[in-house]
């Protein structure tokens, strides 16, 4: 399952499963349900194989697309106010930050290297 449509199935199912456990009960930020969980689930539904890797597709899908799944280290709800949601945005937010560090972190090198060299090149 990589293409986008099969990725826009899985998230659209998704969605439908987690909402219908926020509304039951059983999926709640307290009690999340896993990416194994999910999909063990999904084998036994639909007799086909996906993998956490989908699953974590499938929920970047809803959340660029305004749907607020809440994740923490135990699985994944459906949020039902801002303050829920606070907690999976704070934790991207820092990932964003992480990466953006990650990806800046060589491009100072380079800089500094290359400042070095003109320095150098100037005496």
């Amino acid at each position: 399952m990589n293409t986008p449509l099969e990725i826009q199935s899985l998230a659209k199912l998704l969605l439908a499963k987690l909402r219908a456990g926020r509304n039951s009960g059983d999926v709640t930020p307290i009690h999340p349900i896993t990416g194994k969980q999910i999909v063990a689930d999904y084998f036994v539904r639909y007799q086909s194989e996906i993998c956490d890797v989908n699953v974590r597709e499938a929920v970047h899908c809803l959340r660029v697309n305004g749907e607020p799944i809440g994740s923490n280290a135990d699985g994944y709800y459906y949020c039902t106010s801002e303050h829920e949601w606070d907690e999976t945005r704070s934790r991207l937010l820092g990932r964003i930050k992480n990466q953006r560090a990650a990806a800046d972190a060589p491009s100072l090198r380079f800089a500094q290297e290359n400042n070095l060299n003109l320095l150098e090149s100037e005496k």
